[in-house]
């Protein structure tokens, strides 16, 4: 592992939990939980610049951290969510050239793909909740994703930037190998 992108997703992480709750309005909240997917944009960014192993890998991990420590209901969910959305993410967009549009397209796959099954999850496997689809897509998943967009507008120069640099790109000799 690139110890400077678990860096970067570790910062992404705590602002996952602290600042990203200041940065949304108060109405957004009251209505239904609207936060942005910060370390779920990380993990689709590994898929598309660095490669679909680092990506299910950091999506295990991370996952499994945001298990913990964020929600209670069972361990795994979102770290098999993201894991195997970045994972499909890496491999749906590899033939595609990464571009702003591209990249923002799987950007909204992705995060779309992993409210799905996470919602999935919690309602059909685990019935720790009742609440309806529609509610759940109006309320929750569609402000996720928006703000989740912005967000990898926001940095997506910076991180592109980072991951083609030399630094970004050291990469642990058997992910070499596999790609």
């Amino acid at each position: 592992m690139n110890k400077w992108i678990v860096g970067a997703m570790m910062l992404l992480f705590m602002c996952e939990g602290t600042l990203a709750v200041w940065l949304v309005p108060a109405r957004w909240q009251s209505d239904g939980s609207a936060s942005p997917m910060l370390v779920m944009v990380g993990v689709l960014f590994l898929a598309l610049y660095a490669h679909r192993y680092s990506a299910i890998v950091y999506g295990l991990a991370f996952g499994l951290l945001q298990d913990i420590v964020y929600y209670g209901h069972a361990l795994g969910v979102h770290s098999f969510a993201m894991g195997i959305t970045g994972y499909f993410i890496g491999v749906l967009f590899r033939p595609v050239q990464p571009g702003l549009v591209s990249t923002l397209l799987a950007m909204l796959t992705g995060c779309s793909l992993y409210r799905l099954i996470v919602y999935g999850l919690y309602r059909y496997m685990l019935t720790t909740t009742e609440a309806p689809f529609l509610w759940a897509l109006t309320r929750q998943m569609v402000p996720d994703i928006l703000m989740s967009l912005l967000f990898a507008l926001a940095v997506y120069v910076p991180v592109r930037r980072f991951l083609d640099s030399p630094r970004g790109n050291r990469m642990d000799a058997d992910e070499r190998m596999a790609g």
